[in-house]
């Protein structure tokens, strides 16, 4: 049980931040593609997006690794599956509970 909540609570940090360096993308490009002296102003009136995009790709590169390609959809699936067995496994226990009483 305590692996599937663990596996449940990691593909939700992971459905996050990705979400998150999608929605941030855009404005990280825009900033990067920018001449140094405007830079800085763009960067102080995004300041939290660009944070939170770079926060996001160096999670992302740490639990994804070369793997390009953001299945959101995939894990979201896999939560909701992993949700499922965990209802079941608590299920188990009380049915054992119930039992050992």
């Amino acid at each position: 049980m305590k692996d599937t909540e663990k596996r449940i609570d990691d593909n939700i940090k992971l459905i996050d931040q990705a979400e998150k360096y999608l929605k941030y993308k855009d404005t990280y490009k825009a900033y990067t593609k920018l001449k140094k002296n405007k830079q800085d102003n763009f960067y102080n009136e995004h300041t939290a997006e660009i944070i939170l995009f770079e926060s996001a790709k160096k999670y992302l590169k740490e639990h994804l690794g070369e793997i390009k390609t953001l299945n959101i959809s995939k894990w979201k699936l896999e939560v909701a599956n992993m949700k499922k067995k965990k209802n079941s496994l608590y299920n188990k226990i009380l049915e054992i509970r119930e039992e050992v009483k």
